[in-house]
């Protein structure tokens, strides 16, 4: 069974992040590899996005994705899949 998991991100600590480094949204976009109707639809979906977003958004930023995102319903990917999943 193929399984998708969906993440949430943590907008503020990114828009504070963005903010100290003095960028705007379009230049944090493009430094992140993320267009801004994507970053736009992300902040509108509270902050719910494809593993692979957190971890454009957060080469961009320069941290680990685990420092802007919040699992749902499958705390870490380094534990396993949750019973009856894998």
């Amino acid at each position: 069974m193929n399984q998708t998991f969906n993440y949430r991100l943590d907008v503020a600590a990114i828009d504070e992040k963005r903010d100290e480094k003095g960028w705007s949204v379009t230049t944090f976009c493009e430094r992140a590899g993320v267009s801004r109707p994507t970053w736009y639809k992300i902040v509108s979906d509270g902050g719910m996005t494809s593993m692979e977003n957190v971890a454009k958004i957060a080469h961009g930023l320069g941290v680990h994705p685990w420092d802007i995102s919040k699992a749902e319903g499958f705390p870490d990917p380094l534990m396993g899949a949750p019973a009856g999943m894998a």
